[in-house]
C-alpha cells in the first residue's frame, strides 16, 4: 500500500460522512451520490487505481453539481473544500505504468537516477544507457522542479567532453520535452 491509498480512502470516507450527516436535505436530494459507491468496506477493497478513479470521478461530480447549482452549494461550504482537497490530490498524483505515483517523488527519484547515469564512465555510455537516461530525463521534464531541470542541463553539458554525440542527443531530447510542455 502506498501513501496514496490511505489518504484517498480517508478523504472519500470523510466526504460520505459529511454528505450523510451534515448537509441539508435539499443539497442531498439533488446531488448524484448514487453514481459513486463510497461504502467504507468497498473502498477498502479497491487498489490505488480504483481509488484514484473514484477520487477523479467524485471531483467531476462535485464540479458538475456546483456548475449546475451555483447557489445551492453555498449552503454548505464543505463541498467546495472537498473539491479543493480532491483536486489537490489529483494534481499531486498521476498514473504511470498501472500504478498511482506521487509526481514530485517520482521526479526526485528519476533525477537521482539521471545524475548517476550522466556520471558513468565514457565506455558505459551505450544504447541501453541512452534509453534509460531518456526515460529519466522525460520524467524530470514532466514533473521535476525548475532547479532539478536546470541542474540536469548543466550536468549534461559538463559531461559532453566524454562523448559529445551521446550527450548532444540527450540534451536535444530533454529540451524538446521541455519545450513541448
Amino acid at each position: 500500500m502506498n501513501a496514496f491509498e490511505p489518504k484517498a480512502q480517508k478523504l472519500l470516507i470523510e466526504f460520505r460522512k459529511s454528505f450523510k450527516h451534515s448537509w441539508s436535505k435539499q443539497l442531498i436530494a439533488q446531488f448524484p451520490i448514487s453514481n459513486i459507491c463510497l461504502d467504507r468496506r468497498y473502498l477498502r477493497t479497491l487498489n490505488d487505481l480504483g481509488l484514484y478513479e473514484n477520487v477523479v470521478y467524485l471531483s467531476e461530480l462535485i464540479q458538475a453539481y456546483i456548475t449546475q447549482h451555483p447557489n445551492l452549494h453555498h449552503q454548505d461550504h464543505t463541498m467546495c473544500e472537498y473539491l479543493q482537497e480532491l483536486d489537490t490530490m489529483i494534481n499531486a498524483y498521476t498514473i504511470n505504468e498501472y500504478k498511482v505515483i506521487h509526481k514530485q517523488e517520482h521526479a526526485a527519484h528519476a533525477y537521482v537516477q539521471a545524475i548517476q547515469l550522466i556520471n558513468l564512465p565514457a565506455e558505459k555510455l551505450d544504447e541501453h544507457t541512452s534509453k534509460q537516461l531518456k526515460k529519466y530525463l522525460t520524467c524530470v521534464a514532466e514533473y521535476g522542479s525548475p532547479k532539478h531541470i536546470k541542474h540536469l542541463i548543466e550536468c549534461l553539458k559538463k559531461q559532453q567532453y566524454k562523448n559529445n554525440y551521446f550527450f548532444l542527443i540527450q540534451i536535444r531530447h530533454f529540451k524538446s520535452i521541455l519545450s513541448s510542455k
